[in-house]
């Protein structure tokens, strides 16, 4: 079957006329990652320029939805892309070449890993027919962030890409958010195709029915306190919170590293722990007997906060689980409930809490 080529306007685009057959559009590997990008909702992406994925940039910067941000180096593009997805709670990308571009990148990742921030990073590779013969600036990069990365992978072939970088942009939010780190050999964002069929799994949102034990302990609660462990205040989480320590006349702490997850001119906001906190904080915090903590807790936290101790109960509400945290609090009632703590679980805690009746005196 003979065919003819004819090409756009669009470096981007290529479309095929088969006889006898309807016209079928072959796009670019680059074009396939911004069509992914755009379809999420990204709206910035963070990079220096390397020629292992220039079509990417060409796509880029053709599309008006996407602010093509150029930083001066890989770490620069790496804390801004984590930063942005601490703030939004949803992935951020940022891409770089490969070799030192790439070791450049990794620090931001690994932040990224340690706060549980959605984060997808690309890397330009070698051509894929190269890879495994000690081409300039190969290195084996599963193994490089294997250790600080939730996933690394690298995409196989052309007609995987866009499934390839919608699994990663879905798999950085799922469960514990964290940094997904795709390598693209740069002959496949070369190479066109007709787009792959891709999606983006959602995961199930959370429910008030989880918030029982909440219920519970709060009607039982003599001075109960609010701890914020959320990368940054987003959603209507912290707002709630303030709600709901405003009408409990309950305190409001902020973990270690946190503390921009509340409003520090609240009312109810009593410091933050960990490293250089006042005494005062955690004198004050001792006399909580229930601790409902957002987010995850770090150890940091619980060492300088003297939350592992007698007749305290601590309620974490989180989106993952932290099964290792048990072990820390031997001496403290620990319970765990499942859930986004962007909810209104809070507000829907003390209606139902004053539904109950008056607190214990």
């Amino acid at each position: 079957m003979s065919r003819s080529y004819r090409h756009r306007c669009s470096t981007s685009t290529t479309s095929i006329y088969c006889r006898g057959e309807r016209t079928v559009d072959e796009i670019h590997g680059g074009a396939a990652v911004v069509n992914v990008l755009k379809a999420f909702g990204v709206s910035q992406f963070f990079n220096v320029p390397g020629e292992s994925f220039l079509p990417v940039l060409d796509a880029v910067g053709s599309e008006s939805t996407l602010n093509l941000v150029t930083n001066r180096h890989e770490a620069g593009a790496s804390f801004a892309a984590e930063g942005l997805g601490k703030m939004a709670g949803r992935p951020a990308v940022c891409m770089a070449t490969r070799g030192p571009g790439a070791a450049n990148l990794s620090i931001g990742i690994q932040t990224a890993f340690y706060d549980s921030t959605p984060l997808v990073a690309l890397l330009g590779l070698i051509p894929s027919g190269l890879q495994g013969s000690g081409a300039f600036q190969e290195f084996d990069m599963p193994a490089m962030f294997g250790s600080f990365a939730k996933r690394s992978f690298i995409v196989g072939s052309r007609d995987g890409l866009e499934p390839a970088i919608a699994q990663a942009l879905t798999e950085a939010s799922a469960g514990r958010p964290g940094p997904v780190v795709v390598g693209i050999p740069t002959d496949l964002l070369s190479q066109s195709a007709a787009a792959a069929p891709f999606s983006f799994p959602g995961g199930d949102e959370a429910s008030l029915v989880g918030l029982a034990p909440v219920v519970d302990e709060l009607s039982r609660s003599k001075a109960p306190a609010f701890l914020m462990c959320t990368s940054a205040a987003r959603g209507s989480c912290a707002f709630h919170v303030g709600e709901t320590a405003s009408s409990l006349g309950a305190p409001v702490y902020c973990g270690w590293r946190r503390f921009s997850a509340f409003d520090n001119s609240h009312p109810c906001f009593a410091g933050m722990l960990g490293l250089g906190g006042a005494d005062a904080v955690v004198s004050n915090l001792a006399a909580a007997d229930l601790v409902i903590a957002f987010g995850p807790l770090e150890q940091i936290t619980i060492d300088t906060g003297r939350l592992n101790r007698p007749g305290l109960t601590i309620i974490q509400i989180c989106e993952f689980e932290q099964p290792n945290l048990v072990r820390h609090l031997p001496r403290t009632r620990f319970l765990q409930v499942s859930g986004r703590s962007e909810f209104g679980g809070p507000m829907a805690c003390l209606r139902e809490r004053e539904a109950r009746g008056p607190r214990p005196q």
